[in-house]
């Protein structure tokens, strides 16, 4: 939950609206799109990738996130994501 509290839900949030309208239908879209995301907040990837790893494979490491998300498909992503905003927010972000 650390990494969760961590994270901006204001930002977690308009991932998920980003993730919602995906195909999933590619590791490289699913790269691609989030480094677009980041770059238009003048983010960097290291700036949300522990808040996604730790709601969408509840580790804090583990194989290339974006791997993960293709495998897992857009349902169980985005439901976990949704599970691990919840939880951001209820710690007080």
């Amino acid at each position: 939950a650390k990494n969760l509290r961590k994270a901006n839900t204001d930002l977690l949030e308009s991932y998920i609206t980003l993730l919602e309208k995906h195909s999933f239908s590619s590791i490289e879209g699913l790269h691609d799109d989030t480094i677009s995301f980041l770059e238009e907040k003048e983010l960097k990837l290291k700036d949300i990738v522990h808040a996604l790893r730790a709601s969408i494979t509840y580790k804090a490491s583990g194989p290339s996130l974006f791997d993960i998300m293709y495998i897992l498909g857009k349902e169980k992503v985005l439901s976990r994501l949704k599970k691990g905003l919840e939880t951001a927010k209820a710690s007080g972000e």
